[in-house]
């Protein structure tokens, strides 16, 4: 799965300069809010999966936008359901009922933040209680008193991220909004890189220890001549393994199965 960030920033401001829940971009910023982005963004470029995300989120992104806990995922824009997830302690039936809407407030879904993407922050949530709503009774019981929502559609406009930050110790600002808007685009790729390694780890758990040590050493540059005589296995039977490798990771050839361990930071 490959998706490709196209708003630029300043279409994404020009998205948020809106009324009601959307945030109005806060004039400046100060010079340690600045530092804190900076770090966020430094740091994002060396996500490479889910441990790497969260550690991320709990540790300079909290700095930066206080909170508790956090999730994101991709989906299709007109799906009311976020179909991949990385949460960090949001309980299933809060997240549930706002990445798919069904449960929630409309306004916290996933459609209708695709239909008017921008950063919305909700302080108080009691207004969208409503009788019977299991989803209600889920944030009373947890104590969730906020929410800020922003995410990323991607190149085509077919997906996007989605990223929720809850229960924030104090009210959230605007200030934190444009934060959020700023920070955004480089959660957008690392949590694209987070998913593909989440995927890769379950194809790479379908290789016998023998594919994994060929796509290792094939990671090194070796032909397979060379990686027939290193391991002492006929060259015939290093194509047979390099074979069963790319079929498994779901690629057309060794390059590509080298590009894709690469990527991902698998050694």
């Amino acid at each position: 799965m490959m998706y490709l960030c196209a708003e630029s920033s300043a279409d994404s401001r020009s998205a948020t300069r809106r009324t009601g829940n959307i945030v109005n971009e806060p004039k400046r910023l100060g010079d340690a809010a600045k530092e804190r982005v900076l770090t966020v963004i430094e740091e994002a470029r060396n996500v490479h999966d889910e441990e790497g995300l969260k550690a991320l989120l709990r540790g300079r992104v909290n700095e930066l936008i206080p909170h508790q806990m956090t999730a994101g995922g991709i989906a299709g824009r007109d799906k009311r359901r976020i179909s991949i997830t990385i949460n960090t302690g949001i309980p299933a039936a809060i997240l549930h009922g706002v990445l798919s809407s069904s449960q929630a407030d409309p306004r916290l879904g996933k459609k209708a933040w695709a239909e008017e993407p921008g950063v919305r922050i909700f302080n108080d949530l009691s207004s969208m209680k409503r009788p019977g709503s299991s989803w209600y009774e889920a944030v009373e019981r947890h104590g969730i008193r906020n929410l800020i929502i922003h995410g990323l559609p991607d190149i085509g406009g077919e997906n996007s991220s989605y990223f929720c930050l809850a229960q924030s110790p104090e009210p959230t600002l605007a200030e934190h909004g444009y934060l959020m808007e700023l920070i955004t685009p480089h959660l957008h790729t690392a949590l694209l890189r987070a998913i593909r390694s989440k995927q890769f780890s379950r194809q790479e758990r379908r290789l016998t220890a023998r594919e994994q040590e060929i796509l290792h050493v094939m990671c090194q540059g070796y032909t397979n001549k060379e990686i027939a005589a290193l391991l002492g296995i006929s060259e015939n039977t290093v194509r047979n393994h390099a074979s069963r490798v790319c079929e498994k990771l779901g690629v057309a050839n060794r390059t590509m199965a080298v590009a894709r361990a690469n990527a991902l930071g698998w050694w």
